[in-house]
C-alpha cells in the first residue's frame, strides 16, 4: 500500500490523476539474491563425500535445507561461480547447470523458496505483488517480473541477453497492458 501511495503521490505532484497511475503496467526487477535460481547436479568431484553428485532440477536458491550446517559446504560449492582463465568469464562449477525460472512471471521473485510460502523471511515480493493484484493488476499481464542470475557481473549480463530480454518483456508488458 505504501508503494502504491508514494507512486500515486508522486504521479499527482506531476499533474496525474490517480486513475491513470492505477493499471500502468509493472515490471519488477529484484535484486542481488532476489529470485530462485535452480540447478541440476552431474559432478565428477565434489568437495565433500556427503554432497550429492547428480540431482535432477531443483532449487538452488533460496533452499533453506542446503543452509543447515551439515549441508552448507554441499551448496555454497555447487551456488559458486568458476572463473576461467581462458575465456576470461566465470561460469558454473564443473557439472552444475543452472537455470532462472519465472521470466515474465512473479512466482520466482514473490517466494525465494517455493517450498515454503507460508514462512514469511522467503515471501520476498509476495505482499507487494498481492497488493496490486488487489488493484486489478494481473501477474503475467501488466505485472511481470524479470528475475535474473544475481551472481554474473553486470558485463556478463550484457554479453547473456539479460538487457536485451529486458527491454523486450517491457515493451511486451506496455503492449499488452493496452
Amino acid at each position: 500500500m505504501a508503494v502504491t501511495l508514494l507512486l500515486c503521490l508522486w504521479l499527482l505532484s506531476r499533474g496525474e490523476s490517480v486513475d491513470a497511475v492505477i493499471g500502468s503496467p509493472i515490471v519488477i526487477v529484484p535484486g542481488i539474491l532476489g529470485n530462485q535460481l535452480w540447478g541440476k547436479l552431474n559432478r565428477t568431484y565434489v568437495p565433500n563425500p556427503n554432497c550429492p553428485k547428480v540431482s535432477g532440477w531443483y532449487n538452488m536458491w533460496l533452499n533453506l535445507t542446503d543452509a543447515l550446517p551439515w549441508n552448507i559446504n554441499c551448496s555454497s560449492d555447487n551456488i559458486m561461480l568458476r572463473y576461467n582463465s581462458v575465456t576470461n568469464q566465470y561460469g558454473n562449477t564443473p557439472g552444475v547447470e543452472t537455470n532462472v525460472p519465472g521470466f515474465g512471471n512473479t512466482s520466482s521473485i514473490e517466494y525465494l523458496d517455493p517450498a515454503l510460502p507460508w514462512f514469511e523471511p522467503t515471501q520476498y515480493f509476495h505482499a507487494m505483488v498481492q497488493h496490486f493484484v488487489q488493484l486489478g493488476y494481473e501477474p503475467g499481464k501488466n505485472i511481470r517480473g524479470a528475475p535474473f542470475d544475481w551472481r554474473y557481473s553486470a558485463d556478463q549480463l550484457l554479453h547473456q541477453g539479460f538487457y536485451n530480454d529486458l527491454m523486450l518483456l517491457i515493451e511486451e508488458t506496455y503492449q499488452l497492458a493496452g
